[in-house]
């Protein structure tokens, strides 16, 4: 079995998205992989973009935050693809797409059921995103394979970022779930025979290095999963754990303006019944990766 991995994924803007333009030979694996699984930055909006732009949760309390995030200049923008992305997402049949990131919420709850709807009538399947906490953190099995997608883990139950992007037990978002609630999914997956893979959107974006990330990977590495797969950085990290089957990777599709560090050694990630590959994305910022 072939399955490919790759990092943020949303045609944000590029002018003129196109698959088409994508690298002929990373197309080539995505046609012919086993399952092909983007993390889908953001929602997808209709091209007339006629929604009206929302906070993340409708209750005081997100108001309040959202208004402190914008004074202290956390505010994050608002990221979404238009519905032409949906071309690249049905080259594979067997497309699977990862919900958990701290975009799910930028268009409020009308703004995700479009998403999801899209995706429902495309047959897309997607993972890390629901109703609630226990729908959004429902995992999806790929033969002899678990995969498990979300976002921001921790033991913590509140803060910022957990009320702001993340689904609770009553409001829908992000998959939250703890270091302990994954460790025992891993294990009894494990028990039942079944690999496991792992993909998170956490951690710093743009970081330095190992040290910058801002994401405790040897805490990581306890979980034992057979393989990991951390997103949100915007650009490919090497690590000393790409040998427990870490990788930190960088965006696939994705153009973030601003002055930011070179992006070429963005990668994804192949996993085989052979282990596990890294490919290397010859992208330039400002420009679509994987573009020939």
């Amino acid at each position: 079995m072939n399955i490919l991995i790759f990092g943020d994924t949303s045609d944000w803007n590029i002018r003129d998205f196109s698959f088409e333009k994508i690298n002929p030979k990373i197309l080539a694996k995505i046609k012919k992989a086993d399952y092909v699984i983007y993390n889908l930055e953001g929602l997808i909006r209709k091209k007339n973009k006629s929604y009206n732009l929302a906070l993340r949760s409708n209750t005081v309390k997100n108001i309040f935050l959202k208004s402190l995030l914008k004074i202290t200049g956390k505010e994050q923008p608002i990221v979404s693809s238009d519905a032409d992305i949906i071309s690249l997402l049905r080259l594979n049949k067997n497309t699977i797409v990862t919900l958990a990131n701290n975009h799910i919420k930028d268009l409020g709850y009308k703004g995700y059921k479009n998403t999801v709807d899209i995706l429902d009538q495309n047959k897309i399947q997607y993972i890390g995103a629901g109703e609630n906490n226990r729908k959004a953190s429902e995992d999806v099995i790929l033969d002899d394979h678990a995969l498990i997608n979300c976002n921001f883990v921790g033991s913590e139950k509140f803060g910022i970022k957990f009320r702001l992007y993340n689904a609770t037990r009553k409001d829908y978002g992000a998959s939250y779930q703890t270091y302990e609630r994954l460790r025992l999914k891993i294990r009894g997956y494990h028990a039942k025979g079944k690999k496991v893979i792992l993909i998170m959107h956490s951690g710093k974006e743009m970081p330095d290095n190992e040290k910058d990330m801002r994401i405790d990977l040897k805490k990581i590495r306890s979980l034992d999963a057979d393989y990991t797969v951390l997103h949100h950085f915007h650009r490919y990290i090497s690590t000393s754990y790409e040998k427990d089957n870490i990788f930190c990777i960088g965006n696939f599709i994705f153009h973030r303006p601003g002055k930011l560090k070179d992006s070429r050694n963005d990668c994804f990630i192949g996993i085989s019944d052979k282990g596990c590959s890294k490919y290397f994305i010859d992208g330039v910022r400002g420009h679509m990766h994987g573009q020939a």
